[in-house]
C-alpha cells in the first residue's frame, strides 16, 4: 500500500498524488473493511499534519480538480449513507425461527460499530481530512509565494 510521506523537496503534484493515492489505495482495495478504513485515516492525518506544518503545498490551481473529486465522491457517499440506514432495520423474513435468525445476521451487518453503514460514515471522515489537508496546503502554498512576493519587492527598493 502507498504510505504520504510528506517531503519537502517534492514537487506539490507529487506530494498530492502520493497524498491521495494513498488514501484511495487504503480505502479502495479489494474489500472495504474497517482495516482499510484505519489505514486511510492515518494516511490522511499524516497528509492533514504535513500541510498544517508546510510541508505539503498546492497552488489554488493544482487543488481545484482534487477537491471539485472529493466533493463529488462526498455527495454520492452521502447518498449511499442515506441508503445505506435501511441496513440498519430489522428487515421482514417471517416470524418462525430461521427468519428471524437471518434478519438479526441481516441487521448486524449494516448496523453496528462494524457495520456497513458506520463504515461508510469513517470512509467520509477520511475524506474530509483530506479535503482539509489540501486546503492547508493551499493556503501555505498562497502564504508561500506571497512571502516571495513581498521579498522580491522589498530588494527591489
Amino acid at each position: 500500500m502507498a504510505v504520504f510521506e510528506a517531503d519537502p523537496g517534492q514537487s506539490a503534484a507529487v506530494g498530492v498524488g502520493m497524498g491521495v493515492g494513498a488514501v484511495a489505495d487504503a480505502t479502495m482495495a479489494r474489500s472495504f473493511n474497517a482495516a482499510n478504513v484505519e489505514a486511510a485515516t492515518r494516511q490522511a492525518d499524516k497528509m492533514l499534519t504535513a500541510a498544517k506544518a508546510g510541508r505539503f503545498r498546492i497552488s489554488e490551481r493544482g487543488v481545484a480538480p482534487l477537491t471539485e473529486a472529493i466533493d463529488e465522491v462526498m455527495s454520492r457517499l452521502n447518498d449511499r449513507i442515506w441508503n445505506s440506514q435501511k441496513l440498519t432495520q430489522l428487515p421482514k423474513l417471517g416470524g418462525h425461527q430461521y427468519g428471524q435468525q437471518v434478519a438479526q445476521h441481516d441487521q448486524q451487518s449494516g448496523a453496528g460499530e462494524r457495520g456497513a453503514a458506520e463504515a461508510l460514515k469513517q470512509y467520509r471522515g477520511v475524506l474530509e481530512k483530506v479535503r482539509e489537508a489540501l486546503e492547508q496546503a493551499s493556503k501555505r502554498y498562497r502564504e508561500t509565494e506571497d512571502a516571495q512576493v513581498d521579498a522580491m519587492g522589498k530588494g527591489a527598493s
